[in-house]
């Protein structure tokens, strides 16, 4: 499984694919103190976690756990496709029973940052749109940027559905282009009691997953609004990695990230956050994804 630094629910970045339309995809909570019922949580006093509820209007816990992969959404509606998707969950064991002619089955893969636990408060229907009800107790400003993640599979009432074709995803805002398996499109309608949908009919949104990015170079300006292609030349004059000059300065992996291990030569995608003049980027490897910053005018190096 890959491993992301993208910033969760709790940082600023899920700004970086998060303002960008990256790839740190939002994780998908908001900060709550407080309980579906109104109480406050176990987190919210200073305790280990949040207190999860295993049922609300309209849906039911089957099983959750810190397993499979976050920035992930999936539906079943029968034993086959249930059994698919509490693999995909990384769940263990048989998967709960779903009564299928009242219910369709659905994943939530949501994420964390260590020591700031996420809780399932509910699942919300606008529109054509299904997607949780996710929260961050306690104090998200002080959790870590890593992305860890934490599967939450219901049951939800085909009475809460909207007609078809309907879209599941993590949270209300539209998630960011380059994870298209965050939104699950259903394309038939599944109100009808006992209906079902073929596996073709449930997939992630092709949309999601964008135009081939830019090829940019050293000198190139960049977009402020897409993410672009980088190949990473090792500068060996300077003690910590750069890249560039890019849109007129150097970059650098921000203070508290991963070491940098990119090997010279490497294709990167690059999501430059906060429009023109950014101060601040993603750089995305196949395995590892790190905050830059820019560096001002005029220092060749940090």
């Amino acid at each position: 499984m890959r491993e992301r630094r993208r910033r969760g629910p709790v940082g600023v970045a899920r700004s970086a694919v998060l303002k960008a339309g990256l790839l740190l995809l939002g994780a998908c909570g908001t900060v709550e103190g407080t309980g579906p019922d109104g109480t406050e949580s176990p987190a919210a006093r200073g305790g280990t976690g949040p207190a999860q509820v295993t049922a609300g209007e309209g849906w039911r816990l089957l099983g959750e756990g810190l397993t499979g992969e976050p920035y992930r959404t999936g539906v079943a509606t029968t034993d086959g496709q249930l059994r698919s998707l509490w693999r995909s969950a990384g769940l263990a064991g048989d998967p709960a029973e779903v009564e299928w002619e009242r219910e369709v089955a659905v994943w939530f893969g949501a994420v964390y940052g260590t020591g700031c636990p996420v809780r399932l408060d509910g699942v919300v229907v606008a529109d054509d749109l299904v997607h949780g009800d996710i929260v961050v107790p306690g104090e998200p400003d002080a959790c870590h940027d890593d992305a860890n993640p934490h599967a939450f599979v219901v049951a939800v009432s085909r009475d809460l559905l909207p007609d078809g074709p309907f879209r599941v995803q993590l949270a209300a805002r539209d998630p960011y282009p380059g994870e298209p398996e965050e939104r699950t499109l259903v394309e038939v309608a599944l109100t009808a009691p006992g209906s079902t949908a073929a596996d073709e009919q449930i997939r992630p949104d092709p949309a999601l997953a964008g135009p081939a990015e830019p090829l940019v170079t050293d000198g190139d300006d960049l977009p402020a609004d897409r993410a672009v292609r980088y190949v990473y030349r090792a500068d060996p004059s300077c003690d910590t990695p750069v890249l560039g000059p890019l849109d007129g300065s150097l970059w650098r992996p921000a203070d508290g990230e991963a070491p940098w291990d990119v090997a010279d030569g490497t294709e990167l995608t690059l999501y430059p956050l906060g429009g023109g003049e950014a101060r601040e980027m993603v750089a995305s490897s196949p395995q590892l994804d790190w905050l830059l910053v820019r560096l001002d005018n005029g220092h060749p190096c940090p």
